[in-house]
């Protein structure tokens, strides 16, 4: 484990457009066009970083959908820390990166010849801008709604890795039992940093359909083109409770067979608990991304060949598993579920004709 260097803070009289032209120029244009904004091609960064500063301070809303709940309580711990020295954890330098890309903070590694030392510099302007309004009643209770928006957004990807924007916005506002702004919806989804790293928008070009993509997709094009064959059959919408769970799960949901591959690698095997996450999530994208049952049977004995004394139970555990996960191309189904659905033979047939 590496030594970790102390952390101080201090305060700096400087306005944010400053800290936030340190950005890159290209960054700084992709990420406003991802807060849906007209910005010219052309401008320099230092007007770029004078318009997010401005925009962010006409519409102080969009700070609670471009950062997440935990970096904005983050930032209000800072502002009312009261000690010059710090102990930070890893986990925190992402959410530090996150504020001085907006402005709202600055830092400096320093290393002496018998010290080395972090300094983090509280913009005094920021605070002074956006304190008592990430103090208020409704940015916190605007903070709480994003929050549990990003989890649902999560969860109902689990189950469509692509889908139009317009057919997602639609069975959003189902889930959440409310009719919502679909341009609100749509800045949600390109600025929330926490979403950048899980997936995206994209157009297709023959149609000009706008879709929301997750990172997780292997072939979005081939899942799309898969759908043609059910397009009779409406998408599936998952609970508001399971969206929920599985979010908080990282993308595992409660389906069959994860509790019996997860009881023989962790309890007869003794592997680590990272590694048989690992092993789970990767035979539920691979069964998700419509791989063959045997691919998935394939990878597990392959990378985990202390499996096969098993080897039944583990056959078993993955077929259930490959049946009730939901499928990209089967528009959020499941295998299972899709059979039940496409079920429509009675169970008795009456055959015309009979004695005359």
């Amino acid at each position: 484990m590496e030594n970790m260097s102390k952390t101080y803070i201090r305060p700096l009289d400087l306005d944010m457009a400053s800290v936030i032209s340190q950005n890159s120029r290209e960054s700084l244009y992709a990420f406003l066009k991802r807060m849906d904004l007209e910005v010219d091609s052309h401008w320099e960064k230092e007007v770029l970083a004078m318009f997010l500063k401005d925009t962010l301070l006409d519409n102080p809303e969009y700070l609670l959908h471009v950062l997440g709940k935990d970096t904005l309580r983050f930032l209000i711990y800072l502002w009312e820390y009261n000690h010059s020295e710090i102990i930070l954890e890893q986990t925190d330098w992402s959410m530090i990166g996150q504020l001085k890309f907006l402005g709202f903070l600055d830092f400096n590694f320093v290393e002496q010849e018998s010290d080395r030392f972090h300094i983090i510099y509280i913009m005094e302007e920021a605070k002074a801008l956006f304190y008592f309004y990430l103090k208020s009643k409704t940015a916190k209770t605007m903070m709480e709604r994003f929050d549990i928006w990003e989890k649902l957004i999560r969860g109902m990807m689990t189950h469509y890795g692509i889908i139009s924007f317009g057919r997602l916005y639609y069975l959003f506002c189902r889930l959440i039992r409310s009719p919502i702004d679909d341009q609100e919806l749509h800045r949600f989804l390109s600025s929330r940093i926490n979403l950048h790293h899980f997936g995206c928008f994209a157009i297709e070009k023959m149609s000009n359909i706008e879709y929301y993509q997750s990172y997780e997709i292997s072939d979005a094009e081939q899942v799309v083109d898969k759908r043609q064959e059910i397009k009779e059959i409406d998408y599936f919408c998952p609970s508001y409770e399971e969206a929920l769970s599985i979010a908080e799960n990282n993308g595992i949901g409660n389906w069959d067979g994860i509790s019996i591959i997860a009881e023989i690698f962790l309890q007869l095997l003794d592997i680590e608990y990272y590694k048989t996450v690992i092993a789970i999530k990767t035979c539920i994208l691979m069964s998700q991304n419509d791989e063959t049952l045997e691919a998935v049977e394939a990878y597990l004995f392959g990378s985990y060949p202390e499996c096969r004394p098993f080897q039944d139970r583990i056959k078993d555990a993955v077929y259930s598993l490959y049946n009730s996960v939901p499928v990209y191309s089967l528009k959020g189904y499941s295998r299972k579920e899709l059979r039940k659905l496409n079920h429509k033979a009675p169970v008795f047939t009456i055959v015309k004709g009979g004695k005359k």
